[in-house]
Order: structure tokens, then sequence, then C-alpha cells
């Protein structure tokens, strides 16, 4: 959590070049959200590999399971 206040804050304080306030907080909102895209990338990014490879193990396991007897005694 200490990582994420980290994150916002040092995005908000980024130098913005408007002049006009309502385009200041634009520009310091659109900075903070490249910072948190990033960070969320970086922290749990790969999660769609992580859940198809768990998937076609699973997958795997359930066929195997199929095609062969469970104990000795079944048989």
């Amino acid at each position: 959590m200490a990582d994420f206040m980290a994150i916002m804050v040092e995005a908000w304080k980024k130098d913005v070049r408007s002049s006009r306030p309502n385009w200041v907080f634009r520009d310091r909102i659109k900075n903070v959200k490249v910072k948190l895209r990033d960070w969320s990338k970086e922290r749990f990014g790969g999660h769609k590999e992580k859940m198809e490879k768990l998937k076609n193990e699973a997958m795997r396991w359930e066929l195997e399971a199929k095609t062969r007897a469970l104990s000795d005694n079944e048989r």
C-alpha cells in the first residue's frame, strides 16, 4: 500500500505545462492514470497468461483422469 501512495503522490506532483486550473487538474489526473497503469502491469501483470496456463493444466488433468483408472483395484 505504501508503494501505491508513493506513486500517487509522485504522479500528482509531476510538473504540468497547462496554465488554466481545470487543465492543470486534467493533466495531473492523466499523470496519475499513466503511473497507475504502469504500476498495475508491473505488480499484477501476466494474470491472463497464468490463468490460461492453469486452465490448460486442469483440462489436461481431467483428460488424464478419464483415460486411466484411479487405482489398481478398479481394473
